[in-house]
């Protein structure tokens, strides 16, 4: 069964600009989990090798840091802002492997702001090694 993500890009004003991009894949893996007050390095099960991934979405309701693979040596560490969503699919003119530089085996997730909070991921992957 194939899955289907939709990333629309919009810019208002005078000068408008509406783009979307479809992307399919035969495999999807979705988080959706609640980050309590205060949690500190709290680990959230993802795994996705990199090479394999064919859309990446990111959001959260408040700032969070995310952290890659290691809590104390994370090898990648992402402050995500409030409803400010981090997206990537092929083709972008930055690289996945500059956002993570190794494939992700777990995330470690901190919430300082304050208040619960709830992070999201949509992700394609293509399934064939």
């Amino acid at each position: 069964m194939a899955f289907t993500h939709v990333l629309t890009f919009n810019v208002a004003g005078p000068l408008a600009i509406n783009r979307s991009v479809t992307l399919t894949e035969e495999k999807e893996i979705n988080v959706e989990v609640t980050i309590p007050i205060a949690a500190s390095d709290l680990e959230v099960e993802y795994v996705a090798v990199l090479a394999r991934l064919a859309s990446f979405y990111m959001v959260a309701d408040q700032d969070l840091t995310i952290k890659t693979n290691d809590a104390g040596s994370p090898d990648a560490t992402l402050n995500i802002t409030k409803d400010n969503p981090f997206s990537w699919y092929p083709g972008q003119v930055v690289p996945l492997t500059d956002v993570f530089v190794a494939d992700i085996t777990a995330l470690y997730i901190t919430n300082g702001s304050g208040v619960e909070a709830t992070f999201s991921i949509r992700s394609l992957i293509d399934p064939t090694p």
